[in-house]
Order: C-alpha cells, then structure tokens, then sequence
C-alpha cells in the first residue's frame, strides 16, 4: 500500500488502527480485541470492548497531513507554485507534530505504567518542556535506554528501519526550525512532503514497538504455570 495514493478515505483509520489490552498493555492489529468477551492471546483477560491505542490527535495529525498532502490550489495559475509550497510546507509541520504527540503518549505510558505520581509527572515533564530534553533526557531515564540504542534494537527483527526513520525525521526537523525561525521554507519541497507520508507507517509502528518492549513488560508479569 502506498499511502502517498490513499484519497476518499481517512488515512488514520487504515494506519492508526492498533488496539491495545487493556489489561496487559501490549499493542497489535488484532481486530478481534473488538468483540465483547475475547481473550486477549498475550494474557488471556477477557476484554470488555476494544480499545484503541492512539489518541485522538494522533489520528487527526495524521488525516491533516493527507488533506494538506492532497489539497488543490484554489488560486490563479500564477500563484499555483506558492499554493503548493504551502501545501508542503503544511506537511511538514504536522508531521514533526505527530512525531512530538507521538512521544508524549509513549511517556506518558511509561508513567502510568511505573506508577509515578502525577506531581512527580508534572515536575519531570516541567523539567524537560523541549522535544530534544524529553527524546534526549527523559525518556531514557524511564527506559534504562539513549533513543538511538532503543530505535537500532527496535529495528533488529523489524521489516520497517526505524534508523532511516530516525535520519529522515531530523532532516524533517531542521527544515520545520529553519522556517519556524528564520522563515525560510526553501528546504520543504514536494519529495520532503512525500517522504514525511511515506513515513507514517513506520514512525506509527516505531512508538508501538517501543511500546511494547518498554510498557508493556511493566504491566504483564506472567506467573509460572
């Protein structure tokens, strides 16, 4: 499937769709997790209903980046070009978005799951307000983990390179700051757009791997038989 080709339908609900147990936290596409009643196949709780993983945000950043992906310039012919920049420079921005809400929900995972309290939650995410701090800081102090360890081991055994991932996302970035702070969009192009939807897919299955490797082994704590 390439995304870059999805139209007439919500992106979000072919790519966010990952349910997650509300018992033993573990995240999969098990479509099954909707039914009433159905034993989770990791620890054998029966679930009340399904439950979706991402929140809300998630899956209108990322229907925001396909409208703006796809958005017509409703301009003359001769203003078409900056219409279109603009469409991509839209793409862009939501993008880093997502890959900010993206860590935030993981952290905030993290804290559920080791219980910290949420004065001590409040203090820690005060402490590190910036992407960077809380990639860079936090995180790995609740991982045990650097955010490029964690992303090379989420990558063995992957069929997704979430190394790539992590290179594009930074060139993502910088182009985002330059025009955030300078005002200068010539490094968001139609490729840099197509790359960033092109990516979705991975930069989903990243936090739901980390997930699953950090979260949900705190919450699920087999007993031996």
């Amino acid at each position: 499937m390439d995304t870059k080709d999805i139209t007439g339908q919500s992106l979000s609900s072919l790519l966010a769709d990952f349910l997650i147990c509300p018992h033993c936290q573990v995240i999969d596409r098990d479509h099954e997790r909707i039914r009433s009643g159905y034993q989770c196949p990791t620890c054998g709780v029966p679930s009340k209903a399904g439950r979706l993983y991402f929140e809300i945000s998630v899956r209108v950043l990322i229907d925001l980046i396909q409208e703006a992906f796809h958005s017509q310039p409703k301009r003359s012919r001769d203003e078409e070009e900056a219409a279109y920049e603009a469409h991509n420079v839209s793409v862009v921005l939501f993008f880093c978005t997502l890959r900010e809400v993206l860590l935030n929900w993981l952290i905030q995972h993290l804290f559920w799951a080791q219980k910290i309290p949420e004065k001590v939650q409040e203090r820690l995410l005060a402490d590190s307000n910036i992407y960077r701090q809380r990639q860079n800081n936090l995180l790995p102090s609740l991982i045990g983990q650097k955010w490029r360890a964690a992303i090379e081991e989420a990558s063995k055994g992957s069929a997704l390179d979430y190394v790539e991932l992590d290179a594009f996302m930074q060139n993502a970035v910088t182009a985002r700051n330059k025009f955030t702070h300078e005002g200068r969009h010539w490094g968001i192009d139609r490729q840099m757009a197509e790359g960033c939807v092109e990516h979705l897919w991975t930069l989903l299955n990243l936090y739901v791997a980390l997930h699953n490797r950090y979260v949900h082994p705190l919450v699920f704590r087999p007993t031996n038989p």
